[in-house]
């Protein structure tokens, strides 16, 4: 019964924006706030990264809940009137990042840690740093300290961007149900 309403949901997911479809494990999510400059403080256009994890996961870092989590890609797409997809052209890459993407899920938050060097002390990952980490863990090294480094880096193709400021209503409760901190398997366990 899961399995079927998981489905359905991912069905509704995928005729709401159109752009679901044509996610593959690996892309970079790039987005950005409704509510202009005052909602989106981060240096640059996009303020928040994220990675598609396998099983539909997105897998991205949260200093609300002080920690990378993982969430339905339905419930992070609700969350934001924009969004950019990347995916890597080596396709191996992506695989191997979605894989890895699992295993930072717990690690806890920390806003500054993108202009940090990897080998330093780190208390933990924000948004971009987490991606980083996640390339660096599988042997790419990259260097993004913004959402816009990921953008601008020619390893990636841009392959759709989802941008709907009229129709946008935020959700009452961005997480409530619908949030993973411990490592995930199946997205129906």
């Amino acid at each position: 019964m899961r399995r079927i309403i998981l489905f359905v949901l991912l069905i509704l997911a995928n005729t709401s924006y159109g752009i679901e479809p044509v996610l593959k494990p690996g892309d970079i999510l790039l987005t950005r706030n409704a509510g202009g400059e005052d909602a989106n403080p981060s240096p640059g256009y996009y303020n928040h990264t994220a990675i598609l994890g396998e099983n539909n996961w997105v897998i991205e870092s949260q200093e609300i809940l002080d920690s990378v989590i993982a969430v339905p890609v339905w419930n992070f797409f609700d969350r934001y009137p924009e969004i950019l997809v990347l995916r890597p052209k080596d396709s191996g890459v992506a695989k191997m990042s979605a894989i890895y993407a699992t295993k930072l899920i717990g690690r806890r938050y920390s806003k500054y840690e993108s202009i940090r060097p990897l080998w330093r002390w780190h208390g933990g990952d924000n948004c971009v740093s987490t991606v980083k980490r996640i390339y660096n863990g599988i042997g790419v090294d990259r260097r993004w300290i913004i959402p816009d480094h990921l953008m601008q880096d020619i390893s990636f193709t841009h392959i759709a961007l989802k941008k709907d400021y009229e129709n946008f209503v935020p959700p009452l409760d961005k997480y409530k149900g619908r949030v993973i901190i411990v490592p995930v398997g199946e997205p129906n366990e």
